[in-house]
């Protein structure tokens, strides 16, 4: 069994930064294997899993976007 790292990323829950993050997936040509999201009106989680998962830290740094594995 493989075994896939999982970030969490916090946002702000506000139209279009969902969007923005996973516009810079595509570009990055990052593979989504998993998705999850969890909001509150002021903030949201999302946990990804994607390959390869080094690039997913980078595109995360690179938008300034908090995250934890």
């Amino acid at each position: 069994m493989r075994i896939e790292t999982q970030y969490s990323v916090f946002m702000v829950n506000k139209p279009g930064v969902l969007a923005k993050i996973l516009n810079e997936f595509a570009q990055a040509k990052l593979n989504l294997v998993a998705l999850t999201m969890m909001d509150t009106v002021e903030h949201g989680v999302m946990r990804v899993v994607a390959s390869p998962s080094k690039k997913v830290a980078a595109v995360l740094e690179k938008l300034n976007m908090p995250h934890s594995l």
